[in-house]
């Protein structure tokens, strides 16, 4: 599978929780876990976007409770920023993205489930977060929690299980970097660049916003740095867009190098 093929299925929808509500702390986090939960809401109609009405409401900002991602059988709804700190699995709170998995009446419990394994495989793969750090919420605090996931047949570790061969066809359609050769420490120019399709689009996924500056010491083109010129809203797209493009390039590049050395190993 490839990434482009896994955005598409996981069918995202960003919405997130606006700055300064009293449930989006605004607290900067490099996320180490991934912490599954199950909404406990079986209400008919109590899908990813309903909750993605419900985390901006009163209630939600008055309980202070938030998480990243909830998942129905149709699509994906993103909520924060995985860099910013959300308030749903105690001390998991300052470490770990929160992937809610809906329940509601009349969902298709299995396609909700296979949906969110897909996000966090794609979360994996974006993070370098491993297997054992898909945790659970009752991991956390003790909660029967996700309560569905926890009943299936294998329990969590089928997810985790599940999890892990998505994965590995996710890096296995990732070309490590166009062809190219190294000589000494200069990267063949080929190697300096990933194609947008399989780099950009996972912006909508991940975040690693860095301040402008940074951003524009490496921006090629006066089209990349419109983002600080259109309204906050946009700019942030923009700023996403561009980061979650630089990030893969610099994986791909990573893995590139790993796999020369091991060529270099190969032939002493």
């Amino acid at each position: 599978m490839t990434q482009e093929e896994a955005l598409n299925r996981l069918n995202i929808i960003v919405d997130l929780v606006p700055p300064g509500s009293s449930n989006r702390p605004g607290t900067r986090i490099q996320p180490t876990h991934i912490t599954i939960h199950n909404t406990s809401n079986v209400s008919r109609g109590a899908d990813a976007l309903l909750h993605a009405r419900y985390i901006k409401g009163p209630d939600a900002r008055r309980r202070k409770v938030s998480w990243h991602f909830t998942v129905d059988d149709l699509r994906c709804v993103k909520h924060l920023p995985t860099t910013e700190k959300a308030w749903h699995a105690g001390r998991g709170n300052g470490k770990s993205i929160g992937i809610e998995v809906c329940e509601h009446q009349g969902i298709n419990k299995k396609a909700a489930i296979e949906r969110a394994e897909l996000l966090t495989a794609t979360l994996m793969l974006a993070l370098n977060i491993p297997r054992n750090r898909i945790v659970t919420h009752q991991f956390w605090t003790g909660k029967d929690c996700p309560r569905v996931i926890l009943r299936e047949a294998g329990g969590f570790e089928k997810f985790r299980e599940r999890v892990s061969v998505i994965l590995a066809e996710l890096q296995e359609a990732t070309p490590a970097a166009p062809p190219g050769v190294v000589e000494g420490s200069d990267v063949a120019p080929e190697m300096k660049s990933v194609e947008l399709n399989r780099a950009g689009g996972f912006a909508e996924v991940i975040d690693q916003l860095i301040p402008p500056p940074a951003i524009g010491l490496v921006a090629e083109s006066v089209a990349e740095m419109a983002p600080f010129a259109a309204p906050e809203e946009d700019r942030i797209a923009g700023l996403e867009r561009l980061v979650g493009r630089l990030t893969y390039e610099n994986e791909a590049l990573r893995r590139a190098v790993r796999e020369l050395q091991d060529n270099s190993l190969e032939v002493d």
